[in-house]
Protein backbone atom coordinates (compact mmCIF):
# COMPACT_ATOMS: atom_id res chain seq x y z
CA UNK A 1 0.00 0.00 0.00
CA UNK A 2 1.03 3.72 -1.16
CA UNK A 3 1.30 6.02 1.02
CA UNK A 4 0.09 9.75 0.07
CA UNK A 5 2.25 12.38 0.70
CA UNK A 6 0.61 15.38 1.89
CA UNK A 7 0.30 18.52 -0.74
CA UNK A 8 1.15 21.85 1.19
CA UNK A 9 -0.21 25.55 -0.20
CA UNK A 10 1.73 27.69 -0.68
CA UNK A 11 0.99 31.54 -0.96
CA UNK A 12 3.33 31.36 -3.48
CA UNK A 13 1.93 28.18 -5.27
CA UNK A 14 -1.61 30.01 -4.81
CA UNK A 15 -0.50 32.93 -6.82
CA UNK A 16 1.00 31.47 -9.40
CA UNK A 17 -2.76 29.22 -10.03
CA UNK A 18 -4.67 32.49 -9.48
CA UNK A 19 -2.54 34.05 -12.37
CA UNK A 20 -3.17 31.51 -14.75
CA UNK A 21 -6.32 31.09 -14.51
CA UNK A 22 -7.33 35.36 -15.39
CA UNK A 23 -6.51 36.96 -19.03
CA UNK A 24 -5.30 39.92 -17.84
CA UNK A 25 -4.59 41.66 -14.70
CA UNK A 26 -5.99 44.88 -16.00
CA UNK A 27 -7.13 46.84 -19.10
CA UNK A 28 -6.02 50.48 -19.62
CA UNK A 29 -6.54 52.82 -22.59
CA UNK A 30 -4.10 54.97 -23.54
CA UNK A 31 -5.29 58.96 -25.44
CA UNK A 32 -3.17 61.36 -26.43
CA UNK A 33 -4.36 64.82 -25.58
CA UNK A 34 -2.80 68.45 -25.46
CA UNK A 35 -3.08 70.55 -21.87
CA UNK A 36 -3.09 73.60 -24.10
CA UNK A 37 -3.28 74.44 -27.72
CA UNK A 38 0.60 74.76 -29.46
CA UNK A 39 1.66 72.08 -26.25
CA UNK A 40 2.80 69.03 -27.12
CA UNK A 41 0.59 65.64 -26.84
CA UNK A 42 0.26 63.99 -23.47
CA UNK A 43 -0.43 60.03 -23.54
CA UNK A 44 -3.15 59.87 -20.42
CA UNK A 45 -5.01 56.69 -19.33
CA UNK A 46 -8.63 57.56 -19.98
CA UNK A 47 -9.65 54.33 -18.86
CA UNK A 48 -9.41 51.21 -17.20
CA UNK A 49 -10.28 48.38 -15.50
CA UNK A 50 -10.93 47.22 -13.31
CA UNK A 51 -10.80 50.96 -11.57
CA UNK A 52 -10.00 50.45 -8.16
CA UNK A 53 -6.95 47.59 -7.45
CA UNK A 54 -7.92 45.53 -4.69
CA UNK A 55 -4.37 43.59 -3.06
CA UNK A 56 -1.91 44.75 -0.66
CA UNK A 57 -0.49 48.01 0.36
CA UNK A 58 2.94 47.39 -1.14
CA UNK A 59 1.19 45.47 -4.22
CA UNK A 60 -1.58 48.46 -5.09
CA UNK A 61 1.82 51.06 -4.71
CA UNK A 62 3.53 49.07 -6.94
CA UNK A 63 0.54 48.40 -9.13
CA UNK A 64 0.17 52.50 -9.56
CA UNK A 65 3.51 53.17 -10.58
CA UNK A 66 3.76 50.91 -13.32
CA UNK A 67 0.12 52.17 -14.32
CA UNK A 68 1.71 55.57 -14.19
CA UNK A 69 4.29 54.22 -16.71
CA UNK A 70 2.02 52.43 -19.44
CA UNK A 71 0.96 55.87 -21.21
CA UNK A 72 5.09 56.43 -21.86
CA UNK A 73 5.42 52.69 -22.99
CA UNK A 74 2.20 53.13 -25.80
CA UNK A 75 3.68 56.71 -26.88
CA UNK A 76 7.29 57.14 -26.52
CA UNK A 77 6.93 59.63 -29.21
CA UNK A 78 4.19 61.31 -27.70
CA UNK A 79 6.75 64.47 -27.91
CA UNK A 80 7.24 64.17 -31.67
CA UNK A 81 3.40 63.87 -32.64
CA UNK A 82 1.64 65.42 -35.35
CA UNK A 83 -1.70 64.51 -36.56
CA UNK A 84 -2.15 63.38 -39.69
CA UNK A 85 -5.25 61.90 -41.85
CA UNK A 86 -4.30 58.06 -42.02
CA UNK A 87 -1.55 56.40 -40.08
CA UNK A 88 -1.31 52.39 -39.95
CA UNK A 89 -1.56 50.81 -36.62
CA UNK A 90 1.04 49.54 -34.66
CA UNK A 91 1.05 46.52 -32.25
CA UNK A 92 3.70 45.68 -30.04
CA UNK A 93 4.20 44.55 -26.31
CA UNK A 94 6.71 45.26 -23.50
CA UNK A 95 7.13 44.23 -19.74
CA UNK A 96 7.68 46.23 -16.44
CA UNK A 97 9.89 45.33 -14.27
CA UNK A 98 9.08 45.22 -10.28
CA UNK A 99 12.22 46.26 -8.03
CA UNK A 100 11.37 42.20 -6.85
CA UNK A 101 12.04 41.09 -10.36
CA UNK A 102 8.40 40.38 -10.84
CA UNK A 103 7.47 41.00 -14.43
CA UNK A 104 4.43 42.11 -16.23
CA UNK A 105 3.48 42.13 -19.71
CA UNK A 106 1.54 44.49 -22.06
CA UNK A 107 0.15 44.51 -25.16
CA UNK A 108 -0.62 47.28 -26.86
CA UNK A 109 -2.12 48.37 -30.28
CA UNK A 110 -1.91 51.92 -31.09
CA UNK A 111 -5.46 52.52 -33.20
CA UNK A 112 -4.81 56.03 -35.02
Amino acid sequence: RLKQTPRYQTLERDLIEYQERQLFEYFVVVSLHKKQAGAAYIPEVTQQFPLKLERSFKFMREAEDQLKAIPQFCFPDAKDWAPIHQFASETFSFVLTGEDGSRRFGYCRRLL
